[in-house]
């Protein structure tokens, strides 16, 4: 969703759409995860400065809306899982690393992707 600059952010997004499938200066979202473990790895390659640590795995359903006083909200569902985990370089920086996919339930503007995200959500 594309918001009018709210908190220095623009764009939302809500798994399962293009971040252009609504916009407005008011938006809603709401997400439902399940998160568990799958393995716990804490471990490195030698002595090199990169390791890897637990590796955990969600799933989640996702809803929201975005819209202007002039519209009432059209609120958008969908759902999927995802994969993750932290890269642990130079021994003290952690960086999370996400791969997932997702489906819209919209049968106009939802869609199925997969995707990587390396970073912090928000």
């Amino acid at each position: 969703a594309t918001l009018q600059s709210q908190f220095g952010r623009d764009r939302w997004f809500l798994r399962g759409y293009d971040s252009r499938v609504q916009s407005g200066n008011r938006l809603q979202v709401n997400s439902i995860e399940y998160r568990f473990p799958i393995a716990n790895v804490e471990r490195g390659i030698g002595t090199w400065p990169i390791a890897l640590g637990g590796i955990h795995s969600t799933v989640f359903v996702d809803s929201g809306a975005a819209w202007s006083e002039q519209r009432s909200p059209d609120y958008l569902t969908g759902a999927g899982i995802e994969g993750m985990t932290e890269v642990l370089l130079m021994y003290g920086f952690q960086l999370p690393v996400r791969l997932g996919h997702a489906v819209g339930f919209d049968k106009d503007d939802g869609k199925q992707h997969s995707y990587l995200a390396i970073g912090y959500q928000f």
